[in-house]
């Protein structure tokens, strides 16, 4: 299997008055091409933080992370911007989605930074609307919508730039459980018909129980890993 993301030694401390937080504390992981892993644990496990370095919102104290084979570690933020344009998708709980811009131009953003093309880009943003079943709502706002429906545009927005890989921080977390469910049914046919990666930080039981591998998180090591 193609090795997509991979942490060696990672380490992450902060510093809290007089004292140090060591948030992670050594982590290996290697994820694969296609997988559905679960990072699951305890609040202040340090499953969120983890999930951010290997997305390159933040960096490592110690350790390294290579994304497709290529190490990130210590790379300036104009670089880890580009990483994050180009070869990464977020999905977080709170939806994150502009409030001045419809469905159709959220989803349409990040291939706007990307320089695509404009026919392009509307193929593409269309053809991912339809996929997360939001082809009639391309025209609302995101106060117009659901929280499913607005979990819905940032799963598409997450794929527009056809990443390697898609990280979701808790994205069933404001969502009712039928909803979460749909969610989740969505990102597995996703992660089995396109082959998207995903990672998830999660509390989320169903999560768990669709992911392909199960990872446990306590006082910043993994302690279990399942699948």
């Amino acid at each position: 299997m193609q090795t997509i993301v991979e942490a060696c030694g990672v380490r992450k401390s902060y510093r809290l008055g007089e004292t140090t937080c060591e948030a992670l504390r050594g982590v290996d992981l290697t994820v694969g091409k296609g997988e559905f892993l679960a990072v699951a644990g305890p609040s202040g496990s340090g499953k969120t933080t983890l999930l951010n370095i290997l997305g390159c919102l933040d960096t490592a104290t110690g350790g390294q992370v290579r994304l497709e084979g290529k190490d990130v570690s210590g790379l300036s933020p104009d670089r880890l911007a580009e990483i994050r344009r180009d070869k990464l998708g977020f999905v977080f709980q709170s939806f994150n989605l502009l409030p001045v811009l419809t469905a159709f131009e959220n989803v349409e953003y990040p291939l706007l930074l990307q320089g695509v093309k404009a026919a392009e880009r509307r193929r593409r943003v269309r053809e991912l609307l339809a996929a997360v079943g939001l082809e009639e709502k391309m025209e609302n706002f995101p106060s117009q919508l659901s929280g499913g429906q607005q979990q819905r545009v940032s799963l598409a927005r997450a794929l527009a730039g056809r990443p390697a890989l898609v990280l979701a921080d808790e994205p069933t977390a404001n969502l009712d459980s039928r909803t979460g469910e749909e969610i989740i049914s969505l990102m597995r046919r996703l992660n089995k018909e396109q082959g998207v990666t995903f990672i998830f930080a999660t509390h989320d039981r169903r999560i768990m129980e669709h992911a392909s591998r199960l990872v446990w998180m306590e006082d910043g090591r993994i302690t279990q890993a399942a699948g």
